[in-house]
């Protein structure tokens, strides 16, 4: 939201989206919290689709 509100939803699952730049410190701001953390693609760094694919599996087939 743009208009500076707070506002939150309860929810299991938060997917963040950060476009082609890496997360800086959206993670930690999560599993401060004891919220379980996992980065995948160009949150890391910005890199190849395809291996953005290949850590999303290989993270779903460990959890």
């Amino acid at each position: 939201m743009t208009s500076g509100a707070e506002w939150s939803i309860a929810t299991d699952l938060l997917v963040v989206q950060t476009g082609r730049s890496t997360a800086g410190p959206g993670p930690a701001v999560f599993s401060d919290r004891g919220l379980e953390v996992h980065t995948i693609g160009d949150c890391i760094a910005p890199r190849r689709l395809s291996q953005a694919l290949f850590e999303a599996h290989r993270l779903a087939t460990q959890l």
